[in-house]
Formats: structure tokens, C-alpha cells, sequence
């Protein structure tokens, strides 16, 4: 998704680069082939500013058009101008809201399933401005509910979550800012075994890799 965005967003400023250059390119030849008349100084500047402007507006307005006509079918779920951004950022509020105030488990799922159905029509909004409110949002059910917790609720977490933060950034963001430490930490330890007690080496560094990496496998399997 990020290397869509990307692309689509160097060819949509490819776009309008040419856009511009051809309108600056079509008011140029005009002026130069446009007859011309004896006129004072003073009417010869202003009537230059007027035919300039008039020649820009009138060439540049096919191609803006075409470029606006192009980002709306490459980037359907993100906003061209505001009206985009304004109903897909009402419908995920409404959802969130929904699954933050529910208190049982019956709801909690029918929120869920909701939201899902938003964020599948909304990824790009809902992982660029509401992830953590949505995780969150989830992890606190996870917690309200966890003596009715069942499979089908943790199917509609799985899915929720991986459309919403596919790489679960958010429930590892607490070990992800200490894990440099703590693997700093290791390979200090593996360094002085391996200098120190080198006979014990081949078991100390699958250990030290082990105690690194499995915190995140722990997040992943529980959240």
C-alpha cells in the first residue's frame, strides 16, 4: 500500500507538471502568433495581463480536468479536494464510537463487523489517521470481555486488525522501543561468552535471538 501511494502520487505530480507546461506552452504561442495592433504603453501592459490569464485559464482547463478525472480512478479511497476525506472520516468516527461505547458481547461483535466493512472501504484514511483510536479501541473490548472471549470474537479482531494495521504497529510499538535495548543488551552477553566460554557459544546465541524475538510472537499470538 505504501508503494501504491507512492507511485500514484509521483504520476499524479507528473500530471500536473504537464498540465502546467502545457498551458504555459499554448499561452506562449499565442501571444507570439496573436496579430498585432497600435495601442498606448499603459492599454498595451493591461491587455497583455488579461490575453495571458484568459490563454492560461482556457488551456489549462482540459488537462486539470484530466488529472483530477485520473486521481479520482487511481485513488479511490483517498480524498481529491475534501469531500473524499469528509464522509469517509464521519462513517469510521461513527463506527469507533459504536465499538468504544458497546458493553457486551453480542454488540461488540455487530460493532465490529461494522467497522470492518468501513475500514475495508476506507484503508488508506483508517491507517493514516485512526489506526491507534481503532486498535485501541479493540484491545479495550479484549480486556472489558475477556471471560466471554470466543472464537468468534478473536476471528473478528484477526480481521479487523489486519485491515486496519496490517502490520500491527500499534501492539508492538511498546517492545519495538525497547528492543533495541534489550538486544544491545544481548549481544553484549553473546560477545563476552563467546570470548569468555567459547564451548557454550552455539547455545547462547539461538537463546539470546530466542529471547529477543519472542516477545513479538507472544504480542501477535494475544492481542
Amino acid at each position: 500500500m505504501v508503494m501504491r501511494s507512492a507511485l500514484m502520487s509521483l504520476f499524479l505530480a507528473a500530471m500536473l507538471a504537464a498540465s502546467l507546461a502545457f498551458a504555459s506552452h499554448q499561452g506562449m504561442r499565442n501571444r507570439i502568433c496573436a496579430p498585432r495592433t497600435r495601442m498606448s504603453s499603459s492599454d498595451a501592459v493591461n491587455g497583455g495581463r488579461e490575453t495571458q490569464i484568459v490563454d492560461a485559464l482556457r488551456h489549462v482547463r482540459v488537462p486539470i480536468a484530466t488529472f483530477v478525472s485520473a486521481a479520482a480512478l487511481l485513488l479511490p479511497d483517498v480524498a481529491v479536494g475534501a469531500s473524499a476525506g469528509g464522509s469517509g472520516a464521519v462513517a469510521l468516527e461513527q463506527a469507533i464510537t459504536r465499538l468504544e461505547k458497546v458493553d457486551n458481547r453480542g454488540d461488540t461483535v455487530q460493532a465490529m463487523a461494522d467497522l470492518y466493512e468501513v475500514v475495508q472501504a476506507k484503508p488508506l484514511l483508517t491507517r493514516t489517521k485512526y489506526k491507534y483510536r481503532v486498535i485501541n479501541a479493540i484491545n479495550d473490548k479484549h480486556r472489558l470481555l475477556n471471560n466471554e472471549w470466543d472464537q468468534t470474537l478473536s476471528y473478528e479482531v484477526s480481521e479487523l486488525k489486519r485491515a486496519a494495521d496490517p502490520f500491527r504497529t500499534v501492539d508492538l510499538k511498546p517492545y519495538l522501543q525497547v528492543a533495541p535495548y534489550i538486544g544491545g543488551g544481548l549481544y553484549l552477553i553473546t560477545l563476552f561468552i563467546q570470548r569468555s566460554i567459547p564451548e557454550i557459544f552455539n547455545f547462547a546465541y539461538p537463546i539470546s535471538v530466542f529471547v529477543l524475538v519472542s516477545p513479538v510472537i507472544f504480542i501477535l499470538l494475544t492481542t
